[in-house]
């Protein structure tokens, strides 16, 4: 994984000391793929996947059981809430918030500070708009 240290993106392993140096916390039984960035003081919580070419940015946090498929972006100060999954080349924004179970489909884009209700599915390509707010259960298949 890469990690973004004294102001470059920098390779490390699980046990990196940079790793504490950048204030990142990784939980155990996390799987990081190749290549995948992870910004300075990101919380990636216990049993969580990263895919490949993820890139999580600055202070995102991702709960515990989560799945961050290949080529998806977090960004920064945005929250991936537990068993929520993120697929392939979503992008999700500056200070979102993604609910428990909640279901991001491939290349959806969630914008900043969007809230995403618990068990959500956000379908194929939607793009969910600044400071939406989407309640728990929904289905949206097109805006």
């Amino acid at each position: 994984m890469k990690i973004y240290h004294k102001n470059e993106w920098v390779f490390v392993d699980a046990n990196d000391a940079r790793l504490k140096d950048c204030n990142i916390f990784i939980g155990q039984d996390t799987v990081i793929e190749q290549d995948a960035w992870i910004g300075q003081g990101a919380r990636i919580g216990q049993g969580t996947r990263i895919g490949r070419d993820t890139v999580i940015e600055q202070n995102a946090r991702i709960e515990w059981g989560a799945v961050i498929e290949q080529n998806a972006v977090i960004g920064q100060d945005a929250i991936i809430g537990p068993g929520a999954k993120i697929e392939q080349d979503a992008w999700i924004g500056q200070g979102a918030v993604i609910g428990q179970g909640a279901r991001i489909k491939r290349g959806a884009r969630i914008e900043q500070g969007a809230r995403i209700g618990q068990n959500v599915v956000i379908k194929q390509d939607v793009v969910i708009k600044r400071g939406a707010v989407i309640k728990r259960g929904a289905v949206i298949e097109f805006i």
